[in-house]
């Protein structure tokens, strides 16, 4: 394995602006992010070939840990110890109504809310749906779903139509919304953070520098 590294090393050295890397991202993260990002670091660096793997957020660490993929962006927290983590956006969660709901003039909303609202959110693949669980069960709630996925599009329309309540991060209930939403904060805040993670303690390609490179200017730059 040594041996590998050693010459993985010289051969980047040689080829400062060529190599394969491949990058895990959830769906979500990939529609509202990606494209432009990646189509302009292609033609920056058109020597280097971009793969992407898309998988839920847990599979995606347990693939960077196991050396299957180069990096990833997923939802924090990261719970293995192994991977470095970059931060690239903060945002939160929110329940998004229509103009004409009920909720529509508020300014916030609470977990004990939920106790009796059926609502529509992502299904337990996702690592947001993982932590609003949590704080069900800490406030001892037990709630009523009324739909549960991961197409988020299809959430969107699912409570435009039926006029409900979709809890989801901000940004993708505004990128999905085909009619106009009200995205109200929970209180407390419940954050939501993507965080960009590579293995600690390994050799890093040179393509896989110029990428993580890339990918912070860019985000810092456009949010």
């Amino acid at each position: 394995r040594h041996i590998t590294q050693m010459h993985d090393e010289i051969a980047a050295t040689k080829n400062l602006d060529h190599g394969k890397v491949c990058i895990g991202l959830p769906s979500v993260v990939a529609t509202m992010y990606m494209p432009n990002l990646l189509i302009q670091f292609q033609q920056k660096h058109p020597n280097i070939s971009l793969r992407t793997l898309e998988a839920g957020g847990n599979a995606l660490a347990g693939m960077v840990a196991a050396g299957k993929v180069d990096m990833a962006i997923i939802m924090r927290p990261v719970y293995l110890d192994t991977l470095n983590e970059i931060p690239l956006i903060k945002d939160y969660v929110a329940a998004g109504v229509k103009t004409t709901h009920p909720w529509a003039r508020r300014n916030f909303v609470t977990i004990k809310d939920f106790e009796n609202t059926p609502f529509i959110t992502f299904d337990e693949t996702f690592n947001m749906r993982a932590q609003l669980d949590s704080r069900f069960n800490a406030e001892n709630i037990h709630p009523t779903i009324a739909f549960e996925g991961a197409n988020c599009q299809f959430l969107s329309d699912l409570t435009s139509l039926s006029d409900g309540i979709l809890v989801l991060p901000r940004p993708i209930i505004e990128y999905y919304a085909r009619t106009p939403f009200i995205a109200l904060p929970f209180k407390p805040t419940f954050t939501w953070e993507l965080t960009l993670i590579f293995q600690k303690n390994t050799f890093i390609s040179t393509a896989s520098k110029a990428l993580i490179s890339y990918i912070q200017e860019y985000i810092s730059a456009e949010y």
